[in-house]
């Protein structure tokens, strides 16, 4: 967990931490599906 205050986090706490395994995302089921075109339809335009 990093902790913020009002949006601010130091950059080395985010950047090259060498935390993020892309291979290891790449497998994940959620982000299959948005690859393939799969996620559900009615998220569409909330977060766009």
């Amino acid at each position: 967990m990093v902790v913020s205050r009002f949006g601010q986090v130091a950059l080395d706490k985010v950047l090259n931490t060498g935390l993020f395994d892309f291979d290891n995302a790449a497998q994940a089921p959620g982000w299959l599906k948005e690859l393939r075109g799969e996620t559900y339809a009615g998220n569409r335009g909330v977060w766009d």
